[in-house]
């Protein structure tokens, strides 16, 4: 179970992994139309960009989550995966929603991701 203000459960965890696996199904390559060995998102486009064709570029792009681009896995990605997947979420949610109405990123979402990355991944 979870406390008040613990981290999040295991099976919310889980679904939330869930949920940002079915984000690859958006992602195409911009760059050559592959999406095999895609490593960055262009932050103007939104497309996914191969590690190859990206890498010249790689301080102006936004990083993805290799986990988002593999098969589903029933175990959690690390947290630290799981934060930068909500960086890039984040980056476009404040681009195309927050910020053209004038509003600022929930502060939940930010707590959430903080108790995320403050995660400790367990050897099993």
């Amino acid at each position: 179970q979870r406390g008040e203000h613990g981290p999040p459960r295991p099976l919310a965890t889980h679904t939330i992994c869930k949920h940002l696996q079915n984000v690859r199904a958006l992602l195409r390559g911009a760059a050559t139309g592959a999406n095999d060995n895609l490593a960055f998102v262009s932050p103007k486009t939104g497309r996914a960009i191969s590690r190859s064709a990206g890498e010249a570029w790689r301080d102006k792009l936004l990083p993805l989550p290799a986990f988002l681009m593999d098969p589903p896995s029933s175990t959690a990605p690390p947290a630290a995966d799981l934060v930068e997947a909500f960086r890039l979420t984040g980056y476009f949610l404040s681009r195309h929603v927050f910020e053209p109405r004038g509003l600022r990123p929930p502060e939940a979402r930010a707590r959430f991701i903080a108790l995320i990355g403050r995660q400790k991944v367990t050897a099993e």
